[in-house]
């Protein structure tokens, strides 16, 4: 049986490694996730805004994920900027479109992933009227 010192000791020489292995693993859970985003482009295969379906609205939007914070929205010559911040602990996105009308404005706000791969992403916020809904899926 160890006496106390010797516990002690062991936690302290240990307790640091612990420490740094969560730090490494959450900092390789945010690089995968940027890797994921900013590799490709990315399109609206769902959008409601409450009840109501306004998918179509997005058509043609192509959208790229940059690793410095910015989004761009193109359809056809038409790019629009914005930003965007990966949030892993809250496994969130928050996005936003200053200067654009809709439909690209109405992305703009803090959406929470409820579900994602390799090539999808679904995600929800909730605003007054009720909750929108998103799903982005990567052009192949």
């Amino acid at each position: 049986m160890l006496n106390p010192w010797r516990k002690l000791l062991f936690a302290l020489c240990f307790f640091p490694l612990f420490f740094s292995c969560q730090k490494l693993i959450e900092d390789k859970k945010k690089d995968l996730l940027m890797e994921l985003i900013t590799n490709g482009t990315w399109y609206v295969s769902q959008y409601n805004d409450g009840a109501t379906d306004i998918t179509q609205e997005f058509t043609d939007y192509h959208f790229r994920f940059f690793s410095d914070g910015v989004v761009t929205g193109k359809k056809g010559t038409a790019i629009e900027n914005g930003t965007w911040a990966g949030d892993v602990q809250n496994i969130s996105i928050d996005a936003e479109f200053p200067s654009a009308q809709p439909p690209l404005s109405k992305l703009t706000g803090v959406w929470k992933i409820t579900d994602s791969g390799l090539d999808f992403v679904k995600a929800e916020m909730n605003n007054p009227p009720g909750k929108n809904i998103l799903h982005l899926l990567k052009n192949k």
